[in-house]
């Protein structure tokens, strides 16, 4: 992928993100023109846009509520976790910019789903409260957070921008794990599914009930990073040659 699709990109998000602002219609045309010739290029305008706007600072107004009155430590470190990420290179992923129900903090999330069913399959928030953040898995609908360190979590003390580059590099490490969908037949041709980091097997979420015997997945299909056709992951060694050929069916 060449650079000069996204002229001017960085500027403009750079700039935006200083103040907490969206994209005027002018630059939101002059995004679509560059996208439009892209695709007639043959570059994914998926891939574009997935790698270039993270972060993007929604207008309370137009639902009518009150606008977010971010402070000025706030908007920095906005401003930097922004710059950080449009260099990530990542799988796209849900994200958003807001505050919790107690305007505490501000808060910034990604979530992770599965485009095929589709299904959640779980957030990740960032707190910062201007000289500190918190991090993790969130654990509930008020975006509190899992204090564990199996789910990432951290907390960490210093600048906007120190802040904002430490949230950013967690950020891109949780994006960068691959996800899997691990399937097995089950009664009356339904079919028990749990998806997982496959760099480490924690599970995310589960339907129905999983196998508890250690028997293989007849076929575990990759979820994250995105890829077009979803290519079908080999089955764990011990599985069966049976197995092996449902998987590449």
């Amino acid at each position: 992928m060449t650079d000069e699709y996204l002229v001017g990109y960085e500027q403009i998000l750079t700039e935006a993100a200083s103040t907490g602002r969206r994209l005027t219609r002018d630059e939101l045309d002059s995004r679509r023109v560059l996208g439009e010739r892209a695709a007639e290029a043959g570059h994914g305008l998926r891939l574009l846009v997935s790698e270039h706007t993270w972060f993007e600072v929604e207008d309370p107004e137009e639902y009518d509520e009150d606008p977010w009155d971010f402070d000025e430590a706030e908007l920095a470190f906005l401003a930097a976790l922004r710059t950080r990420a449009a260099a990530w290179r990542v799988s796209w992923a849900s994200n958003n910019v807001s505050r919790p129900e107690d305007d505490s903090s501000l808060l910034v999330w990604v979530t992770l789903v599965d485009e095929e069913h589709p299904l959640i399959l779980g957030e990740w928030a960032v707190h910062f409260y201007g000289t500190h953040v918190q991090a993790g898995k969130v654990a509930d609908q008020l975006f509190n957070l899992h204090e564990s360190h199996k789910h990432g979590f951290f907390r960490a003390s210093g600048t906007a921008d120190e802040l904002a580059l430490r949230c950013a590099d967690w950020f891109e490490s949780l994006l960068s794990r691959p996800v899997v969908r691990a399937e097995w037949p089950a009664a009356a041709g339904a079919i028990t599914t749990r998806w997982e980091f496959a760099d480490t097997g924690e599970a995310l979420l589960a339907s129905l009930d999983v196998p508890t015997d250690d028997t293989p997945p007849a076929r575990r299909v990759l979820v994250r990073p995105w890829s077009a056709g979803h290519p079908l992951i080999p089955p764990h060694p011990s599985a069966s040659a049976s197995d092996a050929t449902d998987s590449r069916r």
